[in-house]
């Protein structure tokens, strides 16, 4: 169901470090995602492999089975479309709540307030902040 399957795993294990070109273009796809699978239709690519599958049965009651083996289709579609959309729609609130803490940490100082942070964990320890190999290990840490 969804179209893009293998980069999607990579986005994943490096979520901390995305910037905003590249959420703003994974929200675009997610959006386009999201749009496609509020269709309720069977994609016609997939009517066309069920008549076929249908047709390989040669006995009288193969079309009762087709109308069946049909609307089983269309459920487990329409099953597995809803549960994608909600997925996607969590991911696209999720990653706009988290690139947007991340932008309100830069603005406000974030990085600067961990520095102090770092020094301030050091300096019981007899280092001074003239030591900024010791400084930047307690700034990796916090």
């Amino acid at each position: 169901m969804e179209e893009r399957g293998r980069g999607r795993e990579i986005h994943e294990t490096k979520k901390g470090d995305e910037s905003m070109l590249s959420w703003a273009m994974e929200f675009y796809f997610d959006l386009r995602q999201h749009r496609k699978l509020c269709q309720k239709k069977l994609p016609q690519e997939l009517e066309g492999i069920v008549t076929e599958v249908s047709a390989c049965e040669r006995d009288p009651a193969a079309a009762c089975r087709r109308s069946a083996v049909t609307e089983e289709l269309q459920d487990e579609f329409l099953k597995a479309n809803d549960y994608s959309r909600d997925k996607i729609s969590f991911e696209m609130m999720s990653s706009g709540i988290n690139i947007t803490a991340t932008v309100f940490f830069y603005l406000m100082g974030g990085l600067l307030w961990m520095w102090d942070v770092s020094l301030f964990l050091i300096k019981p320890f007899g280092f001074s902040e003239e030591n900024e190999i010791w400084q930047s290990v307690a700034f990796c840490i916090v």
